[in-house]
């Protein structure tokens, strides 16, 4: 097989663990051997599929016992049989379903050779940002309009509106807090993706993939304000609702953090003083630009009988 086929919902629960993300890009390399999906004399070609999937004996061992625990894999008579996609909604306890009692979920195709742990995490990324504009080009409809009703001229009028301020961040729907036309991911974002908790996780990872020339990644903040008592920050919240508050050591001054000569003079001399300070900024760039081709395509929605109901 020259690709493989990953369901939407699949792939944004796969990547938000880490054991089990390695434990899927073994399972996909597998089924791109057979059309079948089933592999004979497993023990005796541990050898030839390690060096296929190119990794070690040991640690494809490891892997493939990952497999068969997680339920991804099971093996009977000396045979492995690869879970079937519709199977994987079950082992992963994806339960959303559509009335009429299938599982509903958008499948993109990938390219065998393009098949790793970043590749992987770059398209669940590409397609979180996706999912991001769609939802405020939906917004954006029905604010404009008032209607949820679908309206192909309308769609076509608005849609090309809605591209023309889609990167002016100022632009708001009324009073929506949350309707800025920016379909970016934030750090904070990229972390809940992946499963982490903090935004310098979602940093490191998005630098991380920046390094392996998969994305390219802008993250500037700029200081406004340096305080060194955290009562006065309400009052600058009172300007700027958007401002952020660091609070910062001679030693853990973030390195995407911008200030001009004079700040960095007063900051010097206030840490001298105290040992910390507030710092106010305002993120004012947070763009990621997708590099590498994939050669990723969506290929539409797959309906999947539920267990016990399948035909």
């Amino acid at each position: 097989m020259k690709y493989v086929k990953i369901p939407f919902a699949v792939l944004m629960k796969v990547v938000a663990d880490a054991q089990l993300l390695k434990a899927y890009v073994i399972y996909l390399k597998l089924k791109t051997l057979y059309k079948e999906q089933t592999i004979h004399n497993i023990k005796g070609r541990i050898k030839e599929l390690a060096r296929f999937t190119g990794m070690c004996e040991n640690t494809f061992r490891t892997r493939l016992n990952q497999l068969i625990d997680l339920g991804l894999a099971r093996k009977e008579n000396g045979i492995l049989f690869l879970a079937d996609n519709y199977k994987l909604f079950y082992v992963l306890n994806i339960l959303h379903k559509s009335r009429n009692g299938k599982i509903r979920s958008k499948t993109i195709k990938l390219a065998a050779r393009k098949i790793n742990e970043h590749n992987l995490m770059v398209l669940a990324m590409k397609i979180k940002t996706q999912q991001i504009e769609w939802r405020q080009k939906k917004n954006f409809f029905y604010h404009m309009t008032g209607s949820c009703k679908t309206n192909k001229r309308l769609y076509n009028r608005y849609y090309s509106y809605y591209n023309s301020l889609k990167n002016n961040t100022c632009y708001n729907f009324g009073s929506c807090d949350k309707g800025f036309l920016d379909a970016n991911l934030s750090v904070g974002g990229i972390a809940k993706l992946f499963g982490k908790k903090s935004a310098k996780s979602g940093h490191n990872i998005a630098r991380r993939l920046e390094k392996k020339g998969l994305i390219t990644y802008q993250h500037r903040e700029i200081v406004y304000e340096i305080i060194s008592e955290r009562a006065n920050l309400e009052f600058f919240r009172e300007i700027d609702p958007t401002l952020r508050m660091k609070k910062v050591s001679a030693d853990n001054i973030p390195p995407f953090l911008h200030m001009k000569r004079k700040q960095r003079k007063s900051l010097d001399k206030i840490l001298k003083t105290n040992g910390f300070a507030y710092l106010l900024s305002k993120v004012v760039t947070n763009h990621i630009t997708f590099k590498m081709d994939l050669e990723d395509k969506i290929v539409g929605i797959s309906r999947v009988f539920p267990l016990g109901i399948e035909n």
